[in-house]
Parts: C-alpha cells; structure tokens; sequence
C-alpha cells in the first residue's frame, strides 16, 4: 500500500494537518472519528497523513472475529513496534483482555511532544467487547485528552460510527466527525492513469482509450456547443474493454469561457472489445 503513489485527497490530509498543529498549539489531545464506505481510502489517506507527519505514530487495526483478549494483546504489541514508546521494553503486555489496562499502558508510553493514535475498524472493537466504549470514554477524559495526541477513530460501518458520538453514548461531544466520499472525477482519472500507464492525449478528457480522428491529440477550444466525443475506460485497457465501462463524454471540458462539465452518455458505436 505504501509503495503506490498516493492520488489526491489534498483537503482531507490538510484538515488532518490543522488537527495536529491545534494539537501542537494547544498541548491538548484532540479526537476526530472517519467514517467512510469500505475501500473508500480511510486507511489509505491517515497512513499517508502520518508518513508526511514526521510524528510518533500507533496505526491499530483491530481484526474482526478476534476476542478481547487477542485485540488486546495485539494492540499492546503494535504499540510495543510504534514509533511512539522510547524504549519498547518498557511497554507492559497486557493478557487479561481489558481495555483499560491497555489504554493504561498506551498512555504511560506517550511522549511529551505531540503525537498520533490510529485505531483504524474501530466498530470491530465494540461488537466484541461491550465495555470498549465506556473504556475509551474514560481514558480519553482522564488519561488522553490532557496530553498532546491526536485521535483518529476510523470504521466502515456507518451506523456504528454516527453511533460512537450519539448523545446516549459514552463518547457524545469529545469526537468531531469526518465524512470520508470517493475521489472526485479529477482524481479518479488520474488514478485511473496511473494504474493502466496511458498517457494524455487531449484536454477534453484525462485519460481516453481513442479518440476520433478528427480530435485526435486536439485540444478542445471551441465554443460551448462544440462536441467532442472522448472515450474514457474505467480502469481495463484495451483490447479487453468490455462495452459496458467505455463512455463518451459529449461537450468538452474547456471551452472559451473556461472548464466546462457534460454528463457522459453512452454511445454503443465506440464501444470496443
């Protein structure tokens, strides 16, 4: 995951980089829980954000199915290979399961300087033990919250995330929330590029399998009711483009009067396979 080169998402890691200087500024903890659909980048975008951090860092990820006694004992030993204690072997092992005891020792280990605490498919947690959220509420209120860290709480399943800051739950008002969409259209191309190799050839759409002749490597300048039909492939180059995923944007996307957006249609004649 770390090898690929990381596509977009320029707002979200800069409200994430204005959580970590109020936290620096302020010597304070602050927590932000990332909500998202599965396979929307959650993960992706906080790892690149603490990459680029330059600060201690815990990444958890809890496993569904574990017991409380397997999470815990694996938080203790990511937290035991993070950057974020001096010395791992002071980090306690936890065997017993209780995650108050966990957050004990996570607290005892952070530094003075500010830092990141990632628990990444948090809901998991929850659904295995019902005591988590209560454990959570009370370290972050008398353990966490008085020292510099910043708390990134990510989940998939929405329901249980807008349910993590409900006012009849124990973490109502310590979390504000963030909402995790798709890349938007300009980023999609570009990962979309990036992934098959093609290059651009021309201004009206990012990437495109063909173009016909009479556009070809063109830009497209012309008035807004000038037509410039581009075939854009989702992700397959060709020759094994299955004629449901080649599109044709009618009307450019810069005309005299700067960018333009036409909805794409479909057009069967220049589907290819």
């Amino acid at each position: 995951m770390r090898g690929a080169r990381f596509i977009g998402r320029l707002r979200e890691l800069d409200v994430l980089r204005k959580r970590l200087r109020r936290v620096h500024s302020s010597g304070t903890g602050s927590a932000l829980a990332l909500r998202g659909r599965r396979q929307v980048g959650k993960s992706r975008l906080v790892q690149e954000f603490c990459d680029q951090a330059g600060t201690p860092y815990l990444f958890f990820t809890a496993i569904k199915g574990m017991s409380p006694v397997e999470s815990v004992a694996t938080f203790c030993t990511e937290l035991q290979e993070s950057s974020l204690p001096p010395d791992s072997g002071n980090v306690v092992r936890v065997s017993n399961g209780s995650w108050p005891d966990a957050f004990r020792v996570l607290a005892s280990t952070l530094p003075s300087t500010p830092s990141i605490i990632v628990m990444d498919e948090m809901p998991w947690l929850a659904e295995q033990d019902d005591l988590f959220d209560g454990a959570l509420q009370t370290a972050w209120d008398r353990l966490l919250s008085m020292k510099p860290v910043l708390l990134l709480l990510l989940g998939s399943d929405l329901h249980m995330m807008e349910r993590l800051t409900a006012y009849d739950r124990p973490f109502y008002g310590r979390a504000d929330t963030m909402v995790l969409g798709p890349l938007n259209p300009a980023e999609t191309a570009d990962a979309v590029g990036s992934s098959t190799g093609w290059r651009r050839r021309s201004r009206c759409s990012p990437w495109i399998s063909r173009c016909p002749p009479s556009r070809e490597n063109r830009p497209c300048t012309g008035s807004p009711t000038t037509t410039c039909e581009c075939i854009w492939a989702s992700s397959v180059p060709p020759p094994i483009i299955p004629a449901g995923v080649v599109q044709t944007w009618h009307s450019a996307w810069f005309n005299d009067d700067g960018p333009a957006f036409a909805a794409p249609r479909w057009n069967p004649s220049y589907a290819t396979r």
